[in-house]
């Protein structure tokens, strides 16, 4: 038998800086990579990081993230 997925619903009360989430990305680095309203959230897992234009974003509202075919998100 294989292994059930586990799915966990993630909002404003765990970490995102916001409820907008536009998209998701897996990178290569296997973090999850969410787009919001008020910036990119960084997933490993355990922990997550926001990035905003504090960071060096151009704006906090992130509506599309893609990657290259060098793993590059942008």
């Amino acid at each position: 038998m294989g292994q059930d997925p586990y799915f966990e619903n993630l909002t404003e009360d765990e970490f995102l800086p916001s409820n907008q989430v536009y998209g998701m990305i897996q990178g290569s680095d296997h973090k999850m990579y969410f787009n919001t309203d008020r910036g990119v959230v960084v997933f490993n897992g355990y922990n997550y990081r926001v990035l905003t234009l504090r960071d060096g974003l151009n704006d906090n509202c992130i509506l599309r993230m893609s990657m290259d075919r060098f793993n590059r998100i942008w």
